[in-house]
This record gives structure tokens, C-alpha cells and sequence, in this order.
């Protein structure tokens, strides 16, 4: 007798369906919590991702001035130009001389495009000589503004560059309702 209670028992191991209930219960209870804060995750997230690559943009561009020593007399020059729509931007560094590599345009030594994070200006073009200052900038900084395309809930995703006329940029977040550019 007490053996076949015991082999009974043995057989009797599986998920009732009150178990499984309770368990999905607890799964859509944290998927309800945690949805939310992983969208703002990747919001924050795409906004850093594509400032950095921005940041990167500007440094190559100088560098690329300063390394081929291209004067403001000279033939050549570095350009770095960004447009901006309704969906992102992109970006291309080029030099009027030169080679070029990563698969850019002709005359495009690096390039890069984004989507879902909006830039102001629409269109800049910022050039540097072979110091690795602002060409023409008569000691005026250059200013973008990057900005997640979906409401902005975070300062994460609102971002300012200001390029130096030194050439060096500084990054800063600003809140949701800030304006970036000066008036």
C-alpha cells in the first residue's frame, strides 16, 4: 500500500493551472513595468549613440585639416557637411584633394547617417584649416542641436555641441523644453 501511494505521488509532478495562471500574471505585471522604461532606454541610447558619432565626425574632419596641412591660401581644405530632414541626418568629411576610404562618395573620407534623432541646423557646413580651426569663423562658434524625433521625455535626449573656434567641441544636455540654439 504505501509503495503505490509513494509511486503516485511520483507521477503527480506536474503545473496545475491555477500555477501557470498566477505565474503569467506575475510576467504581464513586470512586462507592464518594464516596457516603458526600456523604451526610454533606447531613446536615450540612440540620442548618445549618434552625438558620439557627431563628436567623432568633427574630430576626423579636424585631424584631417591639421594632418594634410591644408592652409587657407591652399587649394585644399577639409569640409565637414551635415543636412538634416524630417527623419535624422547625415554626415560626409570631405577634402577637395586627397584619397578617400569607407566606401563614402568620391572626395569623402568619412560619412555616417542617422535616423529618428533630429538635427539643427537643417545644413551646416563647418571647415578647418590646418591648425584645426574654424576656417572663415572670425571667432564665432558653430552650434548643433541633436533631438530625438518622438516626444522628448528626458534630458538624455536633447543634446548641444558647440564647436570652438579653436576647433574643440563641447557637449551639453539640455532639458526637454530648453532651446538650443541662441538667439
Amino acid at each position: 500500500m504505501m509503495k503505490q501511494r509513494r509511486v503516485n505521488s511520483l507521477r503527480q509532478r506536474g503545473v496545475t493551472l491555477l500555477e501557470l495562471m498566477v505565474t503569467l500574471a506575475i510576467v504581464a505585471l513586470l512586462l507592464t513595468l518594464a516596457v516603458p522604461n526600456l523604451q526610454e532606454f533606447i531613446k536615450n541610447n540612440r540620442v548618445t549613440s549618434q552625438h558620439n558619432e557627431l563628436v567623432a565626425l568633427i574630430n576626423v574632419a579636424r585631424n584631417e585639416a591639421i594632418r594634410r596641412h591644408l592652409t587657407l591660401g591652399a587649394a585644399g581644405f577639409v569640409v565637414l557637411r551635415l543636412d538634416g530632414d524630417s527623419s535624422g541626418w547625415t554626415g560626409n568629411v570631405s577634402v577637395s584633394t586627397g584619397d578617400t576610404t569607407e566606401g563614402c562618395p568620391v572626395g569623402v573620407i568619412r560619412c555616417a547617417d542617422s535616423s529618428r534623432v533630429l538635427m539643427t541646423p537643417s545644413t551646416i557646413n563647418i571647415e578647418f584649416d590646418s591648425r584645426g580651426y574654424l576656417r572663415d569663423s572670425a571667432w564665432d562658434a558653430a552650434v548643433i542641436c541633436l533631438r530625438h524625433e518622438s516626444p522628448c521625455t528626458s534630458d538624455r535626449q536633447h543634446r548641444r555641441l558647440t564647436i570652438l573656434p579653436s576647433g574643440q567641441v563641447e557637449s551639453e544636455r539640455l532639458a526637454c523644453d530648453a532651446s538650443c540654439l541662441e538667439e
